[in-house]
Protein backbone atom coordinates (compact mmCIF):
# COMPACT_ATOMS: atom_id res chain seq x y z
CA UNK A 1 0.00 0.00 0.00
CA UNK A 2 0.92 3.10 -0.85
CA UNK A 3 1.81 5.79 1.65
CA UNK A 4 1.81 9.89 0.71
CA UNK A 5 5.32 9.63 1.19
CA UNK A 6 5.62 6.59 -1.65
CA UNK A 7 3.39 8.62 -3.81
CA UNK A 8 5.73 11.59 -3.21
CA UNK A 9 8.73 9.28 -4.19
CA UNK A 10 6.67 7.71 -7.01
CA UNK A 11 6.07 11.37 -8.75
CA UNK A 12 9.41 12.87 -7.91
CA UNK A 13 11.38 9.62 -9.12
CA UNK A 14 9.05 9.60 -12.47
CA UNK A 15 9.79 13.08 -13.35
CA UNK A 16 6.26 14.38 -13.67
CA UNK A 17 6.59 17.07 -10.89
CA UNK A 18 9.52 17.79 -8.31
CA UNK A 19 6.97 18.60 -5.32
CA UNK A 20 3.49 17.37 -4.79
CA UNK A 21 2.49 20.66 -3.69
CA UNK A 22 2.94 21.85 -6.95
CA UNK A 23 0.92 18.74 -8.23
CA UNK A 24 -1.94 19.66 -5.73
CA UNK A 25 -1.96 23.35 -6.87
CA UNK A 26 -1.67 22.36 -10.93
CA UNK A 27 -4.52 19.50 -10.75
CA UNK A 28 -6.73 22.09 -9.23
CA UNK A 29 -6.20 24.70 -11.79
CA UNK A 30 -6.63 21.85 -14.43
CA UNK A 31 -9.96 20.57 -12.40
CA UNK A 32 -11.03 24.76 -12.76
CA UNK A 33 -10.31 24.64 -16.63
CA UNK A 34 -12.09 21.37 -16.93
CA UNK A 35 -15.66 22.68 -15.39
CA UNK A 36 -15.99 25.03 -18.69
CA UNK A 37 -14.43 23.23 -21.20
CA UNK A 38 -15.40 19.37 -23.01
CA UNK A 39 -11.87 19.04 -23.99
CA UNK A 40 -9.76 15.95 -22.26
CA UNK A 41 -6.16 16.85 -20.71
CA UNK A 42 -3.68 15.34 -22.71
CA UNK A 43 -0.66 15.09 -19.91
CA UNK A 44 0.84 13.27 -17.51
CA UNK A 45 -0.70 14.99 -14.78
CA UNK A 46 -3.87 13.42 -16.16
CA UNK A 47 -2.03 9.99 -15.73
CA UNK A 48 -2.01 10.91 -11.70
CA UNK A 49 -5.16 12.68 -11.14
CA UNK A 50 -7.41 11.11 -8.22
CA UNK A 51 -11.11 9.87 -8.82
CA UNK A 52 -13.76 12.63 -8.63
CA UNK A 53 -14.68 12.38 -4.96
CA UNK A 54 -17.24 14.63 -5.75
CA UNK A 55 -20.12 14.36 -8.52
CA UNK A 56 -22.07 17.54 -9.55
CA UNK A 57 -25.61 16.49 -9.12
CA UNK A 58 -28.88 18.01 -10.08
CA UNK A 59 -30.35 20.14 -7.65
CA UNK A 60 -34.13 19.32 -9.31
CA UNK A 61 -34.19 15.52 -9.83
CA UNK A 62 -30.76 14.68 -8.17
CA UNK A 63 -29.26 12.99 -11.25
CA UNK A 64 -25.12 13.22 -10.91
CA UNK A 65 -22.25 13.67 -13.08
CA UNK A 66 -19.07 13.92 -13.29
CA UNK A 67 -18.67 17.01 -15.22
CA UNK A 68 -20.30 20.28 -14.38
CA UNK A 69 -20.36 21.00 -18.20
CA UNK A 70 -22.05 17.49 -18.08
CA UNK A 71 -24.54 18.96 -15.47
CA UNK A 72 -24.99 22.23 -17.58
CA UNK A 73 -26.13 20.21 -20.63
CA UNK A 74 -28.84 18.42 -18.75
CA UNK A 75 -30.50 20.87 -17.06
CA UNK A 76 -30.69 22.94 -20.61
CA UNK A 77 -32.49 19.74 -22.02
CA UNK A 78 -34.67 18.40 -19.27
CA UNK A 79 -35.10 21.39 -17.05
CA UNK A 80 -35.06 24.87 -19.49
CA UNK A 81 -38.35 26.17 -17.49
CA UNK A 82 -35.71 25.81 -14.44
CA UNK A 83 -32.73 27.62 -16.27
CA UNK A 84 -31.75 31.09 -15.63
CA UNK A 85 -33.25 33.52 -18.01
CA UNK A 86 -30.99 35.24 -21.24
CA UNK A 87 -31.79 38.42 -21.65
CA UNK A 88 -33.39 39.29 -25.03
CA UNK A 89 -30.71 40.31 -27.43
CA UNK A 90 -32.84 43.81 -28.88
CA UNK A 91 -29.91 46.08 -29.89
CA UNK A 92 -29.08 45.19 -33.12
CA UNK A 93 -25.87 46.46 -35.63
CA UNK A 94 -27.33 48.25 -38.58
CA UNK A 95 -23.70 47.21 -40.28
CA UNK A 96 -23.58 43.25 -39.42
CA UNK A 97 -26.05 40.97 -38.37
CA UNK A 98 -24.85 40.73 -34.28
CA UNK A 99 -27.46 41.87 -32.05
CA UNK A 100 -26.45 42.69 -28.12
CA UNK A 101 -29.00 42.77 -25.14
CA UNK A 102 -27.12 46.30 -23.62
CA UNK A 103 -27.08 49.56 -25.65
CA UNK A 104 -23.30 49.91 -24.35
CA UNK A 105 -22.29 46.67 -25.62
CA UNK A 106 -23.72 47.57 -28.89
CA UNK A 107 -21.76 51.20 -29.25
CA UNK A 108 -18.57 49.59 -28.18
CA UNK A 109 -19.26 46.56 -30.90
CA UNK A 110 -19.98 49.48 -33.47
CA UNK A 111 -16.51 50.73 -32.99
CA UNK A 112 -15.40 47.90 -35.00
CA UNK A 113 -16.90 49.40 -37.77
CA UNK A 114 -16.29 53.16 -37.52
CA UNK A 115 -12.33 52.45 -36.39
CA UNK A 116 -13.44 55.01 -33.57
CA UNK A 117 -10.55 54.81 -30.71
CA UNK A 118 -11.78 56.93 -28.18
CA UNK A 119 -9.72 56.08 -25.40
CA UNK A 120 -5.91 57.34 -25.77
CA UNK A 121 -2.98 56.31 -23.77
CA UNK A 122 -0.88 59.57 -22.39
CA UNK A 123 2.48 57.53 -22.69
CA UNK A 124 2.74 56.71 -26.60
CA UNK A 125 -0.23 58.35 -27.87
CA UNK A 126 -1.89 54.48 -28.95
CA UNK A 127 -5.80 54.14 -29.22
CA UNK A 128 -8.10 51.76 -28.12
CA UNK A 129 -11.62 50.68 -28.69
CA UNK A 130 -12.04 49.97 -25.24
CA UNK A 131 -10.94 51.25 -21.77
CA UNK A 132 -10.22 47.77 -20.65
CA UNK A 133 -7.83 47.25 -23.65
CA UNK A 134 -6.31 50.80 -22.69
CA UNK A 135 -6.04 49.79 -18.83
CA UNK A 136 -3.76 46.75 -20.15
CA UNK A 137 -1.74 48.54 -22.82
CA UNK A 138 -0.90 51.00 -20.00
CA UNK A 139 0.58 47.87 -17.82
CA UNK A 140 3.81 47.84 -20.63
CA UNK A 141 4.91 50.97 -19.56
CA UNK A 142 4.13 51.07 -15.89
CA UNK A 143 5.53 46.92 -15.70
CA UNK A 144 2.59 46.67 -13.52
CA UNK A 145 2.48 42.13 -12.88
CA UNK A 146 -0.53 41.81 -11.46
CA UNK A 147 -1.93 38.35 -12.39
CA UNK A 148 0.41 35.88 -10.69
CA UNK A 149 0.64 31.92 -11.30
CA UNK A 150 -0.36 29.81 -7.95
CA UNK A 151 1.98 26.74 -9.24
CA UNK A 152 5.31 28.70 -9.63
CA UNK A 153 4.17 32.18 -8.79
CA UNK A 154 5.24 33.67 -11.90
CA UNK A 155 3.31 36.69 -13.11
CA UNK A 156 1.89 38.33 -16.26
CA UNK A 157 0.50 42.11 -17.36
CA UNK A 158 -2.06 40.27 -18.70
CA UNK A 159 -4.94 37.66 -17.79
CA UNK A 160 -5.49 36.12 -20.77
CA UNK A 161 -1.02 35.26 -20.78
CA UNK A 162 -1.52 33.80 -17.27
CA UNK A 163 -4.39 31.72 -18.30
CA UNK A 164 -2.06 30.32 -21.44
CA UNK A 165 0.78 29.80 -19.19
CA UNK A 166 -1.19 27.67 -16.73
CA UNK A 167 -1.50 25.02 -19.76
CA UNK A 168 2.09 24.57 -19.13
CA UNK A 169 1.39 22.99 -16.19
CA UNK A 170 -1.59 21.42 -16.06
CA UNK A 171 -1.11 20.03 -19.79
CA UNK A 172 -4.35 21.80 -20.65
CA UNK A 173 -4.33 21.54 -24.49
CA UNK A 174 -7.49 23.47 -25.50
CA UNK A 175 -6.30 24.08 -29.49
CA UNK A 176 -6.79 22.04 -31.60
CA UNK A 177 -5.41 21.83 -35.06
CA UNK A 178 -8.57 21.25 -37.64
CA UNK A 179 -6.64 19.63 -39.92
CA UNK A 180 -5.29 16.76 -37.43
CA UNK A 181 -6.59 17.28 -34.68
CA UNK A 182 -3.50 17.58 -32.62
CA UNK A 183 -4.15 19.71 -29.77
CA UNK A 184 -1.39 22.59 -27.93
CA UNK A 185 -1.45 24.21 -25.06
CA UNK A 186 -0.74 27.85 -26.26
CA UNK A 187 -2.32 29.83 -29.69
CA UNK A 188 0.87 30.27 -30.99
CA UNK A 189 1.79 26.78 -31.28
CA UNK A 190 -1.25 26.15 -32.79
CA UNK A 191 -0.79 28.64 -34.89
CA UNK A 192 3.12 27.46 -36.22
CA UNK A 193 2.13 24.12 -36.29
CA UNK A 194 -0.94 25.43 -38.80
CA UNK A 195 1.73 26.45 -41.40
CA UNK A 196 3.30 22.66 -41.82
CA UNK A 197 -0.40 22.40 -43.86
CA UNK A 198 -0.66 25.28 -45.32
CA UNK A 199 2.93 25.36 -46.59
CA UNK A 200 2.79 29.20 -45.31
CA UNK A 201 6.21 31.00 -45.07
CA UNK A 202 6.14 34.21 -43.64
CA UNK A 203 9.89 34.87 -42.36
CA UNK A 204 11.93 35.62 -45.73
CA UNK A 205 15.36 35.93 -45.32
CA UNK A 206 16.45 39.36 -46.99
CA UNK A 207 19.80 37.95 -48.18
CA UNK A 208 18.94 34.76 -50.05
CA UNK A 209 15.30 35.19 -50.40
CA UNK A 210 14.67 31.76 -48.69
CA UNK A 211 11.76 31.54 -46.72
CA UNK A 212 10.95 29.92 -43.66
CA UNK A 213 7.68 28.93 -41.17
CA UNK A 214 9.14 29.93 -37.88
CA UNK A 215 10.96 33.24 -36.81
CA UNK A 216 13.34 30.86 -35.17
CA UNK A 217 14.65 29.22 -38.23
CA UNK A 218 15.02 32.17 -40.06
CA UNK A 219 17.69 33.91 -36.94
CA UNK A 220 19.88 30.27 -37.17
CA UNK A 221 19.83 30.89 -41.06
CA UNK A 222 21.07 33.91 -41.01
CA UNK A 223 23.75 32.83 -38.95
CA UNK A 224 25.26 30.91 -42.00
CA UNK A 225 25.43 34.03 -43.89
CA UNK A 226 27.24 35.91 -41.21
CA UNK A 227 29.62 33.10 -40.75
CA UNK A 228 30.34 32.57 -44.74
CA UNK A 229 33.65 33.25 -46.73
CA UNK A 230 32.98 36.76 -48.54
CA UNK A 231 33.57 36.55 -52.32
CA UNK A 232 35.45 39.09 -54.31
CA UNK A 233 35.28 39.95 -57.95
CA UNK A 234 38.64 39.03 -59.21
CA UNK A 235 38.62 42.30 -61.25
CA UNK A 236 37.30 44.94 -59.47
CA UNK A 237 37.69 43.34 -55.96
CA UNK A 238 33.89 44.00 -55.36
CA UNK A 239 32.64 42.13 -52.80
CA UNK A 240 29.35 39.69 -52.33
CA UNK A 241 28.01 37.13 -50.33
CA UNK A 242 26.49 35.32 -52.92
CA UNK A 243 28.47 32.96 -55.35
CA UNK A 244 25.28 33.27 -58.37
CA UNK A 245 25.52 37.31 -57.45
CA UNK A 246 29.28 37.55 -57.87
CA UNK A 247 28.85 35.41 -61.34
CA UNK A 248 25.99 37.65 -62.57
CA UNK A 249 28.23 40.60 -61.89
CA UNK A 250 31.29 39.23 -63.73
CA UNK A 251 29.09 39.00 -66.88
CA UNK A 252 29.54 42.87 -66.92
CA UNK A 253 33.31 42.54 -67.00
CA UNK A 254 32.45 40.07 -69.79
CA UNK A 255 30.73 42.20 -71.78
CA UNK A 256 33.33 45.64 -71.53
CA UNK A 257 36.30 43.09 -72.92
CA UNK A 258 34.15 41.92 -75.59
CA UNK A 259 33.45 45.88 -76.45
CA UNK A 260 37.62 46.58 -76.18
CA UNK A 261 37.91 43.07 -78.87
CA UNK A 262 35.92 44.98 -81.16
CA UNK A 263 37.58 48.04 -80.97
CA UNK A 264 40.47 46.22 -81.25
CA UNK A 265 39.22 44.65 -84.62
CA UNK A 266 38.27 47.95 -85.81
CA UNK A 267 41.60 49.14 -86.00
CA UNK A 268 41.85 51.38 -82.98
CA UNK A 269 45.12 50.30 -80.96
CA UNK A 270 45.44 53.71 -78.94
CA UNK A 271 47.69 52.95 -75.60
CA UNK A 272 45.64 53.50 -73.36
CA UNK A 273 43.22 50.62 -74.60
CA UNK A 274 46.46 48.23 -75.42
CA UNK A 275 46.96 49.03 -71.40
CA UNK A 276 43.66 47.92 -70.46
CA UNK A 277 43.13 44.78 -72.34
CA UNK A 278 47.06 44.14 -70.44
CA UNK A 279 45.13 44.88 -67.25
CA UNK A 280 41.93 42.36 -68.31
CA UNK A 281 44.41 39.96 -69.22
CA UNK A 282 46.94 40.08 -65.81
CA UNK A 283 43.43 39.81 -63.72
CA UNK A 284 41.96 37.52 -65.32
CA UNK A 285 45.18 34.68 -65.23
Amino acid sequence: MYTSENCFFFIRENGVFKDLGIWSKSYEILTRKKRSSNIQPDSSLAMYRPEDKAPHACDICGKTFDRYAQLKRHKKNNHPEMSPAVPDKIFHCTQCDKSFSQRTNLKTHERTHTGEKPFHCNVCQASFTQRTNLKNHERVHSGEKPFVCEVCEKAFSQRTNLKNHENIHTGFKPFVCNVCSKSFSQRTNLKIHQRTHSGEKPFICMICNKAFSQKGNLKSHIKTHSNRATLFCRICRKVFHRKALLKCHEKTHQTERMQLDACSNSGDSSGSQSEENSYYDSEQQ
